[in-house]
């Protein structure tokens, strides 16, 4: 077969062609790789990272009140401290203490995971009052358990109550019927749990978990 001069010549410039298309692709990727804002380094969300060492502000907070925790009338004292510098390193403390001093209930974790506000940020501090006068506010928020739907399945009961129950039935039930002052607090951002004096065990106990 005889391939002539002018077949040759198309065939050099489409040769060519391809090959200015290929390079303008490829500028054009690289163009786009350089030009796209880099992914934020590990660790600078809202959580410092581990290891993590920064300035920041402190936090130095004490908030108290009356309870009703071992009967209906406000007996007893709730406690919350949150103590650390820099404030993102401080450390939770929920308690509650009898008029004897004798601690009934006592809480603790990092503070940090309990809200939302980065840890980076200089007013941390605040959000650390906000949350211990939550606290407070916020103590008898669920009422007693009287107030608690009946005993059921895990899975039906978490389904419909956004709750998972910590004791076994029957102190679930004698507890319910006992209508015993229950304590809330968060124990997370989108976590909490709910605590009551058990007169016949004579100590706190978790009777519901929720959140994630």
């Amino acid at each position: 077969m005889r391939i002539s001069g002018r077949m040759i010549g198309y065939a050099a410039a489409a040769s060519a062609g391809l090959a200015l298309l290929s390079l303008l692709v490829f500028g054009a990727v690289l163009y786009q790789v350089h030009r796209r804002p880099a992914p934020p380094p590990a660790g600078t969300g809202g959580d410092p990272p581990p290891g993590a060492d920064a300035p920041g502000p402190p936090c130095a907070v004490e908030r108290s009140g009356p309870l009703a925790f071992r009967s209906a009338q406000p007996g007893d004292t709730l406690h919350v401290s949150v103590q650390g510098d820099p404030c993102w390193k401080a450390l939770l403390r929920i308690r509650v203490v009898a008029p004897d001093g004798a601690e009934l209930y006592r809480y603790e974790a990092p503070f940090k995971p309990h809200v939302a506000t980065d840890w980076r940020d200089p007013r941390l501090d605040r959000a650390a009052e906000s949350f211990a006068d939550e606290v407070l506010a916020n103590a008898g928020l669920v009422g007693s358990t009287a107030a608690l739907p009946p005993w059921g399945d895990a899975q039906e009961y978490y389904a419909a109550h956004g709750n998972a129950i910590r004791v076994e039935r029957l102190a679930y039930e004698a507890l319910r019927a006992d209508q015993r002052p229950i304590l809330w607090h968060r124990t997370g951002r989108e976590s909490w749990r709910s605590v009551v004096y058990d007169p016949q065990t004579h100590a706190a106990r978790v009777i519901l978990e929720g959140g994630q």
